[in-house]
């Protein structure tokens, strides 16, 4: 994985040490603004060199607080997702972590190594990824920790174990393990339920404006061959639109092309650039959100 991660960004942008987003915010405001590390010249409103991403990192630089209100926010989210139970994902995992080792466990060397290799890459994910002044957000939850997903899972299961093994050595009723998984088959249909649908059908429904109107418009007046306008603005009318587009912008392309002009001279050179092509403008519905309607 890593050689093909090295071979990509070798392909997009000629250094295979350097990733194409970097590249790109290197030129767009200067050198290092999205690079790991410590300092008042990294990330958002960094030096007041033109990035403002306020929504998503809330102070300039990126310091110790930083880290701690980016560890805050990501601990939430990955205890909210990670496998959607109302009492928390991480439940267990901390239960592991802060538990006494039944007598099973205390001389089962195995499964110590084991627990112990998750641990660290739990850790060494968190550690790791503290360098970077970016979080993630709530909107895709805590993507630059996707790598806990692994460990997480593996210690919710040992910590089902450990919980079921500390309530039989407690002389608790025969069939202790046995409820402490149904708790957990519990938790997890519960998840099933109410978590799973909203974060698949609803979470990113018509997300920050967008919706699938100018599709359907396009399959129900069969834009063809066309310049497709938007009159908007580029998020979310355009954002609406601009995944429609083919990789490459050909005059050749049979399928529409949908642009948004930022001024008349940007409009006049589209029109040279498609000059062939049936002209449709589209426009926000006014008396339905996240829609499009044709423009006279």
């Amino acid at each position: 994985m890593a050689g093909l991660f090295l071979a990509y960004n070798k392909a997009l942008t000629g250094d295979a040490g350097q990733t194409p987003i970097n590249k790109y915010l290197n030129e767009t405001f200067y050198p290092g603004v999205n690079r790991l590390g410590f300092g008042a010249d990294v990330g958002n409103d960094a030096a007041n060199r033109g990035m403002s991403w306020v929504g998503l990192d809330a102070l300039p630089g990126h310091g110790p607080i930083d880290v701690f209100m980016n560890t805050n926010q990501n601990l939430h989210l990955v205890s909210f997702d990670t496998l959607g139970w109302m009492c928390g994902s991480l439940l267990l995992v901390f239960l592991l972590g802060l538990g006494r080792r039944s007598k099973a466990q205390a001389v089962d060397a195995t499964a110590r190594s084991a627990d112990r290799l998750m641990w660290g890459l739990l850790l060494g994910t968190i550690a790791g990824l503290n360098l970077y002044w970016f979080s993630g957000g709530a909107d895709f939850g805590a993507r630059y920790w996707y790598l806990v997903i692994l460990p997480c899972t593996v210690l919710s299961i040992r910590g089902a174990q450990a919980v079921g093994r500390r309530m039989q050595d407690a002389t608790l009723p025969p069939g202790a393990l046995l409820r402490a998984w149904a708790i957990v088959a519990l938790a997890s249909a519960a998840g099933t339920l109410t978590h799973l649908p909203w974060r698949g059908l609803d979470k990113y429904w018509r997300y920050r404006g967008t919706s699938g109107s100018v599709r359907q418009l396009a399959a129900e007046h069969k834009f063809g061959r066309s310049l497709v306008i938007i009159n908007g603005l580029q998020w979310p009318e355009y954002a609406s639109a601009s995944y429609l587009n083919p990789a490459e912008l050909s005059p050749d392309y049979d399928g529409p092309i949908y642009a948004l002009p930022r001024d008349a001279g940007s409009l006049e050179r589209l029109l040279v650039a498609f000059p062939d092509r049936p002209l449709h403008i589209l426009q926000p519905a006014a008396e339905t959100p996240a829609t499009f309607q044709i423009a006279p």
